[in-house]
């Protein structure tokens, strides 16, 4: 399209109806590449495909704004999450090579700027070279290109508002997309592993993780890594050693015994455990069910939240006709072609799974150094044994904390009274500490540094204890005290008299 006055004709013969979103917005399923092998166990719990990959795959390609993407985090509430590279990789298998280019905030923009801010100017410089033709001409073939003069800025004029209430739908959708996929905050619900035991949990079995979009084989565990597995699935770990441990315990008792079958005293261990253990266990399942089905539904309700804006956009205007005295041959009528990008690929989980939010949200934050004193002067909660207030640690902790490998086990670190713990399933929130109005932080050459007083300029007709001579011109031994350092000719520094260990 051209700025000048004498295209009016090429600008008319656009038509304002929006062209399908569907390829652009949102991609549909992803291309699987063929079959996926799944866990080669017989006994194993799992399928092959997470059941919400297909949702999630619907709900993370479409882009509604410019620059979302590197901002997108998972949320996997009491559950475990996928590695930084594994969510980055999953983002970028299902959205375009450029998603900024197929977004719906660029989709608008290019109504808006490409084509409305073009031609904004047309009606009113149409209208002024018409009048300035009136003021040397008139007659039946003026008033005949008036006629058209008008008609072309009349369509131009209704061209522009049918820009401006597409741009303002695509707007309204835009902002909707944007909150399903977790708006500011960047979280955006995503498949929690699956986890479950082969056979029976009594008979200390191998345990199955399968995280979304896994190849192959499952990460099996042993019985001995059970307490992993239950922190995979956001429940409580300490179980799993109570089971473990009740059952060799049993299993040793029944083996002192001479003739005791192996197979027969652990099958009767895994009964017994079962009658002790067994509505712990149940209750545990029974969540973990609940939380891996809570997130699931999350996903699909978000999908099908997202679909219906789009299913909703609607082109505002209509068609409109060009002045019939228009010369065709000055047109491009044509329908435009529009970009398509490539058909999303499955993405591929390579990494094991974790408790801890991948891209530094929830996780432990670097300890500060222990030869390094704190700033403030607050009490310390938290570590690894655990506090008040926000703290939860190693050992019994405060009011959030709770003991080793319990659901809300986590590695403390030092924090205010009241600050909310450094969480296993869930990400941190530091209180941040701040300076008082009584204690500055600056420092330099004319400010003291944080918390030091400024001591006042002396008065030379004033003496204190510290200036106070002896009869002999001397010191007084109460002068030494005050000095923090001295200069002396002394490698070892100022050694107070009663304080040398060579006297």
């Amino acid at each position: 399209m051209t700025d000048d006055l004498s295209a009016t004709g090429e600008g008319a013969a656009w038509s304002v109806e929006l062209p399908s979103f569907e390829f652009a917005i949102a991609f549909g399923d992803a291309a699987t590449g063929g079959e996926r092998a799944g866990c080669s166990a017989g006994d194993c719990p799992h399928p092959v495909a997470h059941p919400a990959e297909e949702d999630w795959v619907q709900l993370a390609s479409a882009v509604p704004v410019e620059g979302q993407s590197a901002r997108l985090k998972p949320r996997c509430e009491g559950m475990a999450y996928p590695t930084e590279d594994d969510f980055r990789a999953a983002v970028n298998a299902v959205r375009p090579e450029d998603p900024d280019a197929f977004s719906l905030q660029r989709l608008r923009s290019g109504w808006t700027e490409e084509v409305g801010e073009r031609i904004a100017s047309w009606p009113d410089r149409m209208r002024s070279k018409l009048a300035s033709l009136a003021e040397g001409w008139a007659g039946d073939d003026f008033d005949a290109l008036a006629e058209q003069a008008d008609a072309a800025r009349a369509l131009v004029e209704g061209v522009l508002d049918d820009v401006e209430a597409a741009a303002a739908e695509l707007e309204r959708r835009e902002s909707a997309i944007y909150a399903l996929q977790g708006g500011d905050s960047g979280e955006i619900p995503y498949p929690a592993p699956l986890v479950g035991v082969e056979g029976e949990w009594s008979e200390l079995a191998a345990l199955h993780v399968r995280p979304a979009w896994w190849q192959g084989d499952c990460i099996r565990m042993t019985c001995e890594e059970a307490e992993r597995a239950m922190e995979i699935a956001g429940a409580d770990a300490a179980l799993a050693t109570e089971v473990r441990e009740f059952i060799e315990e049993r299993v040793g008792e029944g083996l002192s015994g001479l003739g005791a079958l192996v197979a027969d005293v652990r099958s009767t261990a895994g009964l017994e455990a079962k009658d002790v253990f067994g509505e712990r266990v149940a209750a545990e399942f029974a969540a973990y069910e609940e939380r891996q089905a809570a997130i699931d539904e999350a996903i699909a309700a978000k999908r099908d939240g997202q679909s219906e804006e789009l299913a909703a956009v609607r082109a505002t205007g209509e068609d409109r006709p060009f002045p019939g005295t228009a010369d065709a041959s000055y047109m491009d009528l044509a329908a435009p072609e529009a970009e398509r990008p490539a058909a999303p690929v499955a993405p591929q989980t390579v990494q094991d799974p974790s408790p801890v939010p991948p891209g530094g949200d929830g996780s432990v934050r670097e300890q500060e150094s222990p030869w390094e004193a704190p700033e403030d002067d607050e009490p310390v909660s938290g570590g690894l044994a655990g506090g008040t207030g926000g703290g939860g640690g190693l050992g019994p902790g405060g009011t959030q904390g709770s003991g080793f490998g319990g659901r809300g086990a986590a590695v403390a670190v030092a924090g205010g009274p009241g600050g909310a713990p450094q969480g296993l399933f869930g990400p941190a929130v530091t209180t941040p500490t701040t300076a008082t109005a009584s204690s500055p932080r600056g420092g330099g050459l004319f400010h003291s540094p944080a918390g030091q007083q400024v001591a006042a300029p002396k008065d030379p007709d004033r003496k204190g204890k510290g200036d106070k001579e002896t009869e002999d011109g001397e010191g007084s031994e109460d002068e030494a005290p005050q000095l923090s350092r001295r200069e002396t000719g002394n490698v070892w520094g100022y050694v107070r008299p009663t304080e040398d260990p060579y006297n």
